[in-house]
């Protein structure tokens, strides 16, 4: 699954990991060079609520459902919200919804 942002894009593959490349803040990710992500990265893997079975995203907004129905949120929003930091990934922040 491919789901196309203004600036970013994410993908969904068939183990559940989703990728991105692009403008990273649109996904969440402050860090201090500011330049985009050339080529696919892994941004999250599997989830403690499941597998990854569903994406979508706008602008800067974006959703990931896991195959329990967990939903977790990130990007440009989540950066000023309270928020939770990836353990792998110090910069990255998202939001959650149980």
């Amino acid at each position: 699954m491919i789901a196309c942002g203004l600036k970013h894009t994410l993908m969904l593959d068939s183990i559940g990991n989703i990728w991105f490349w692009g403008n990273k803040l649109s996904v969440g990710i402050k860090d201090e060079d500011h330049e985009d992500q050339k080529h696919p990265k892994i941004l999250m893997s599997y989830y403690e609520e499941g597998p990854f079975m569903y994406i979508s995203t706008n602008h800067t907004k974006n959703i990931a459902v896991t195959n329990t129905g967990y939903m977790i949120s990130f990007g440009v929003h989540s950066l000023n919200e309270e928020s939770n930091v990836d353990s792998e990934n110090d910069n990255f922040q998202y939001a959650e919804s149980g």
